[in-house]
């Protein structure tokens, strides 16, 4: 990635994250985090973390969902 993004501001981004595994939406996490960002500068921090295996992305573009996977998902 260009750009990559700093390893705190993915931390928050990852803090974010319902601890439980449910699904959250780019703009949950946005909502959450509640730092000077983008909406879309956290969607690419999600997409991120979901090509590295950090998330599971469901859904379709722009309805896309993410969750963290469950211990038995990361094995």
């Amino acid at each position: 990635m260009r750009n990559c993004p700093s390893p705190a501001f993915t931390a928050k981004v990852l803090d974010a994250m319902p601890e439980d595994g449910s699904p959250i939406s780019s703009r949950g996490v946005f909502i959450a985090i509640g730092e000077i960002s983008t909406p879309a500068y956290v969607r690419i921090v999600l997409r991120q973390l979901a090509i590295n295996g950090h998330l599971i992305a469901s859904g379709p573009s722009g309805e896309r969902v993410y969750r963290r996977p469950a211990a038995a998902e990361v094995a």
